[in-house]
């Protein structure tokens, strides 16, 4: 690795403010280095927007190389790079907790809007604006969404897969 154990430290320590234990921290260890190499960022900015990221989506650290993996293929198959991509999870994480969303899905449409021109921060805010606003119980939007016929839930009241929801928005 091109990394220094001065790095792996600062990696460890992001890890650690996480509140990752000492067996999680030198589990994920590997992994957000290779993901640092992957994505050409240094490793300490990658630990703490890995766990950072991971921590707003509720992704629990056992399922750290699954979110890795879905960062990975979406920064290879969208004009967005691998710190994007963590970014924008920063910003609509909770929604897509909140809503249970499928994290491939999410990847897809981030990706898409990547490669519309709104990347990292921007496209988590705005894609967590549009969530907000197609799922709200009230406003102008809800306003709406009723005048078409749409609901963001399902007869059960559970969230509807985002995929279904653009598409009939569309």
């Amino acid at each position: 690795t091109s990394k220094t154990a001065a790095e792996s430290a600062d990696a460890l320590g992001y890890m650690a403010l996480a509140g990752w234990d000492t067996q999680q921290s030198i589990k994920g260890l590997e992994p957000v280095l290779r993901a640092s190499e992957a994505f050409s960022m240094d490793l300490a900015t990658t630990s703490d927007l890995v766990t950072d990221s991971m921590s707003a989506m509720g992704i629990a650290g056992a399922d750290l190389g699954g979110y890795l993996d879905i960062v990975s293929q979406s920064q290879s198959s969208a004009n967005a790079n691998g710190q994007q991509m963590m970014e924008a999870y920063l910003n609509v994480g909770g929604k897509l907790k909140d809503m249970n969303a499928d994290m491939s899905e999410s990847a897809a449409i981030l990706g898409v809007m990547a490669n519309r021109g709104a990347k990292g921060s921007e496209a988590g805010n705005s894609l967590n604006t549009i969530l907000m606003r197609m799922t709200a119980y009230t406003g102008e939007s809800s306003k709406a969404m009723k005048a078409l016929g749409i609901s963001a839930f399902d007869a059960q009241g559970q969230w509807r897969p985002m995929e279904d929801l653009f598409m009939d928005v569309h």
